[in-house]
């Protein structure tokens, strides 16, 4: 099989910035999570006022990212122009700074319209409490009612971690193109791990700045939440890994996660893999058993032990994700039990 490459065995330390390509600088900030970072990136751009540099997703809105950012703009980029900031989604290790940069050097933000208003919402949501949709979901589920609070207040906590977003954008769209110092840059739209992820593709010298949507070595989350309970999210991202296929093998994937790597072809054929066992593990599992969400999910993540709320709820939204898939196949069949939770059975 096939196997990745990896162009920069290390990452850049904190606060530096290392060339990818021309006109291409790689940077990381640490995130306080099991996942330590993320990675960014600038683009060498230029508008009406000259040359600078456009900012690739941003890091979260907490003390060390904001004092990482004064330090870089001071030290490697002091005297350079940033033309704006760009999102690849609403989650707030990409974007939970973007409202606090964009004010600070009065540039504009661009991102995807779904994406944007996610993000407004999610910063504007302080609600401990859950609504009633949310109980439902999780009652559905079977999940654990002690853990329900957990779970408030963790929803809630994100809002803290994103700075408040900017009160206007501009739309980035699929197939659009942006010219960025004269590179020309193919948007392709990312599905599955939110709605509109946007992915960064320079055709010509053949480099994809790639979000969450490809990372090398761990597996994006793929989960139904409580805001859309019959999502079928699989569908989706089973969908943008075909349509990213007509990508070159030998492209230099930029990752959110992770170090760059060569190998596109490679690591989408792995993650259709990856997917199709956790259909398949849960097509045995209901041909022999009757479970809730939350027994399937106990099941299918079983190799990860005993889990945090979070995680559990992380781990359950991605089992429903493949239900959902399963079940909106006419491959499952749903019922709710006199408890009130769901129950999947093959139909064949």
């Amino acid at each position: 099989m096939a196997e990745l490459s990896y162009p920069f065995p290390l990452p850049p330390p904190t606060g530096e910035l290392v060339d990818v390509a021309e006109g291409v600088k790689w940077l990381r900030m640490p995130l306080p999570l099991g996942l330590d970072h993320i990675n960014l990136y600038l683009v060498a751009d230029e508008d009406e006022n000259g040359p600078g540099w456009l900012i690739i997703d941003t890091g979260i809105s907490n003390d060390v990212t904001r004092a990482l950012w004064q330090q870089i703009l001071a030290g490697p980029l002091a005297g350079q122009r940033i033309t704006g900031v760009l999102c690849t989604h609403y989650h707030y290790d990409h974007a939970g700074l973007a409202g606090w940069l964009t004010e600070m050097l009065r540039v504009p933000l661009y991102m995807s319209y779904g994406e944007y208003f996610t993000l407004r919402t999610l910063a504007a949501s302080t609600e401990v409490n859950l609504s009633w949709q949310y109980l439902e979901y999780f009652q559905r589920a079977g999940f654990p009612a002690e853990h329900l609070d957990d779970l408030g207040a963790v929803l809630a906590m994100a809002s803290q971690l994103i700075s408040s977003p900017p009160t206007a954008f501009r739309r980035l769209r699929a197939g659009q193109e942006l010219t960025l110092a004269g590179h020309r840059w193919q948007l392709h739209l990312g599905e599955g791990h939110v709605a509109e992820h946007m992915l960064l593709h320079d055709a010509q010298r053949n480099i994809l700045i790639a979000g969450d949507q490809l990372l090398p070595r761990i597996t994006s989350n793929v989960s139904v939440l409580p805001s859309e309970p019959e999502g079928d999210l699989i569908g989706d991202w089973l969908g943008s890994l075909a349509r990213l296929q007509a990508l070159p093998e030998q492209t230099l994937v930029l990752p959110a996660h992770e170090l760059p790597y060569h190998g596109l072809q490679t690591r989408i054929q792995q993650l259709q893999r990856h997917h199709g066992q956790h259909l398949d593990h849960l097509r045995r599992l209901c041909q022999s058993q009757a479970p809730t969400i939350y027994e399937a999910t106990q099941q299918l993540f079983a190799h990860r032990g005993k889990l945090q709320p979070i995680d559990q709820m992380m781990a359950q939204g991605e089992c429903l994700a493949h239900l959902n898939y399963l079940h909106q196949r006419g491959e499952l069949e749903r019922s709710l039990d006199e408890t009130g939770c769901y129950r999947y059975r093959c139909r064949y």
